[in-house]
């Protein structure tokens, strides 16, 4: 992937049939597998790895691919083809798995003593616990690395291996540390700031009758402060956003954010769907109905010792809308009983996250059929947008399918986008040329690095 957009690399071109479901990919010539005779990698190699993801099921962490991927083959002059279960560019996301050697040792499970690629670097030995250590490979179908040694050691804890960094016994770490930009600030290291696809957003009880008014769900998102929020909360380690689209996404569309706090649009929005303040105390009490009672919801949300962030986030998100005349109450619940709530209906509102795969396919979350469709949203149009987005087989179809799904998501507010989370790459002061980092990731670009004199 390039700025997360799908870019040839291992396969230098594609096509597939007019209906978008037959795929055939061209593998990149002069690409040599290390060692072993350093033969090019071929289509058997592909589909080796293929049937060997199929074997391992949800036991690999590549289990998505075949969530898209139908069948494959070998197609004429060496290609690859595939055929999809939906004629879905976006699949092509799911087609950024590791690539094995047919004959590398992988067979029945097994894993050979040093495993071989056919990137800029090969293993040049291999302690399991204990270190990796990585040489130039001058077989690489690129410009040949600056950095020509690379050994990677394994850390207990991201403090340890900040430590190390600080010591100038590391020279690069990725980690999710919330405080590492004190050592910007100290000179001890650089930092590079990613997005991941850890979503954190508001799931609304479509089923409350206060919610049910579109209104009163704008009216929350412009009495939430979501930069307060991270800057408070993630120590400005997140990214807020109005959609489930990961900010760095070539499919992302939100450079000018609609729901920044804006408490007196927040009341109008509350006052046009009916409610009152009777008393002029700040809080409304008279509903649309006529019933004397307070606008109040319950806020669910989860904690444990190792993690307050969304405990947090919840207890500023109250007394948000406390200022908007919401009265709010905070239920903070252990993981398992959260969980069960949370499925069960058993809130109006409720601090949510969860990771996001690389296909862009967000019907898990806003179909009404949707998994964790939490709050029980339910509408055709948006269901229909769902599905023409997994129907966009090319990607200007798909830029303008997703742009349709965004634009229904701001407005009609099925959950409320709340941020993304970040981790940092931090790197000894020494190193240059660092770019590119993203989720998973952080060290692709690792062959442009140079180290100052």
């Amino acid at each position: 992937l390039s700025n997360d957009a799908p870019s040839p690399c291992l396969a230098e071109n594609w096509t597939h049939s007019p209906d978008g479901l037959q795929w055939t990919f061209t593998l990149r010539k002069g690409a040599k597998w290390q060692g072993g005779g350093h033969r090019n990698l071929q289509a058997k190699d592909v589909l080796f790895t293929l049937d060997e993801l199929k074997k391992l099921g949800s036991a690999s962490p590549y289990s998505f691919v075949l969530d898209w991927v139908d069948s494959w083959q070998e197609g004429s002059g060496g290609t690859v083809a595939l055929k999809l279960k939906k004629p879905f560019y976006g699949a092509l996301h799911a087609l950024t798995f590791p690539i094995l050697p047919y004959d590398g040792g992988y067979e029945n499970g097994a894993t050979p003593q040093i495993p071989v690629g056919t990137g800029p670097y090969f293993v040049a030995s291999f302690l399991p616990g204990r270190s990796i250590k990585l040489k130039a490979n001058p077989d690489w179908w690129m410009k040949l690395p600056y950095i020509t040694s690379i050994e990677a050691l394994p850390f207990s804890d991201n403090a340890t291996a900040i430590k190390s960094l600080v010591l100038r016994q590391m020279d690069a770490v990725q980690t999710n540390n919330l405080t590492v930009s004190q050592y910007r600030e100290s000179g001890d290291a650089n930092i590079y700031e990613y997005p991941t696809h850890y979503f954190e957003y508001l799931a609304l009880n479509h089923s409350s009758p206060d919610l049910t008014e579109k209104r009163m769900r704008q009216a929350i998102a412009f009495a939430i402060d979501r930069r307060e929020i991270v800057a408070w909360a993630y120590f400005n380690h997140a990214i807020v956003v109005d959609t489930p689209v990961p900010p760095d996404s070539w499919l992302y569309d939100g450079k000018v954010l609609r729901y920044n706090k804006d408490l007196n649009q927040a009341r109008k929005l509350i006052s046009q769907c009916g409610w009152k303040d009777t008393d002029n105390d700040g809080y409304w009490d008279l509903s649309p109905e006529g019933t004397s009672r307070r606008l109040h919801f319950t806020l669910l949300t989860n904690r444990d010792e190792n993690d307050t962030l969304r405990h947090d986030a919840a207890k500023l998100i109250a007394d948000q809308l406390d200022k908007a005349g919401i009265e709010v109450e905070v239920q903070t619940l252990p993981w398992a009983d959260y969980l069960t709530k949370a499925k069960e209906k058993h809130f109006d509102l409720a601090v949510c996250g969860c990771y996001l795969s690389p296909v862009p396919d967000y019907s898990f979350l806003l179909r009404s059929d949707g998994p964790l469709n939490y709050g029980g949203w339910g509408n055709d149009n948006m269901d229909k947008l769902l599905d023409d987005v997994v129907k966009s087989y090319d990607s200007k179809m798909l830029e303008l399918q997703m742009a349709s799904l965004h634009a229904a998501i701001i407005d009609e507010l099925p959950i409320i986008s709340l941020y993304f989370r970040t981790h940092s790459l931090l790197t000894a002061p020494k190193i240059f040329g660092v770019s590119g980092a993203r989720e998973e990731s952080a060290f692709a670009k690792i062959n442009e690095w140079f180290i100052a004199q």
